[in-house]
């Protein structure tokens, strides 16, 4: 578990240094400058923490229950309660991430789908002329036998 120091700051330090970080993220422009500064500033078991975090919340919002939730990312129900409860009295930003997270996976549901469906004609397609090359390859064959016994019957 994350501890704080037993030395305080004074509150108006405490501000700065937060704002501070606020500041410092809105700087990052793209997924892996975000990536190479969450993994330096903070620790492995921080940063799966907060991923946990993030995926119950999401899983809540997409109705599943609580067993589910456990069971898939290996938490307890009280961690589960607990997010809960702060998702639902403060729960803003992950609101915000949330939405922003079901349309990006909606874009790549619906290119998937897209190019599922592409790949279906495609594939009916390429079904089609198989057979038209099978026909013709059978058509062919036969002439060659046919030819083949002329000229066997000639000899």
């Amino acid at each position: 578990m994350t501890k704080l120091s037993s030395k305080k700051l004074p509150s108006d330090r405490t501000g700065f240094l937060i704002d501070q970080l606020w500041k410092a993220v809105t700087l990052l422009e793209t997924k892996e400058e975000v990536r190479q500064f969450l993994h330096d500033i903070l620790t492995r078991t921080e940063l799966q923490m907060l991923a946990k975090r993030l995926e119950v919340v999401k899983m809540i919002s997409e109705g599943y229950t609580y067993e589910q939730i456990r069971k898939q990312l290996n938490i307890s129900d009280v961690t589960i309660a607990k997010i809960n409860n702060w998702f639902e009295a403060f729960g803003s930003g992950y609101r915000l991430i949330i939405e922003r997270l079901h349309k990006i996976d909606q874009k790549r549901r619906d290119a998937k789908f897209r190019y599922n469906e592409r790949r279906a004609v495609v594939t009916g397609q390429v079904r089609a002329a198989q057979k038209i090359w099978v026909g013709v390859g059978k058509e062919l064959y036969r002439g060659y036998k046919k030819q083949r016994k002329k000229f066997s019957a000639r000899s």
